[in-house]
């Protein structure tokens, strides 16, 4: 699954959905050291731990099973290189919805 900020910005195979072709690597969207606001969310090969597993929520929020907290764009970013981090969800906050492709 692709997931899209509402300001554009990508994040390619989140809930780390196995592809038919095995030329095709596979990367998970994860957490690296401490599950809080404003840890950074990085790429990496896909091993299955709480630290790679993300609720897609019907309020267009995606939250880390671990953490319970909001994938979030930091600073309200919506450009190429846009930093995604863990915060705290804010109620509907344009920055913390994304939508699945």
């Amino acid at each position: 699954m692709t997931i899209v900020h509402q300001g554009a910005l990508e994040m390619a195979e989140l809930a780390g959905e196995k592809s038919q072709d095995p030329a095709v690597q596979e990367l998970a969207a994860g957490i690296a050291g401490a599950q809080q606001p404003g840890t950074q969310v990085v790429i990496w090969d896909c091993s299955g731990h709480a630290n790679q597993q993300w609720n897609v929520n019907a309020d267009g929020t995606i939250t880390g099973v671990h953490s319970g907290l909001c994938l979030d764009a930091a600073g309200w970013g919506t450009s190429n290189g846009t930093t995604v981090q863990l915060w705290t969800c804010g109620g509907g906050q344009a920055n913390q919805q994304w939508t699945r492709r």
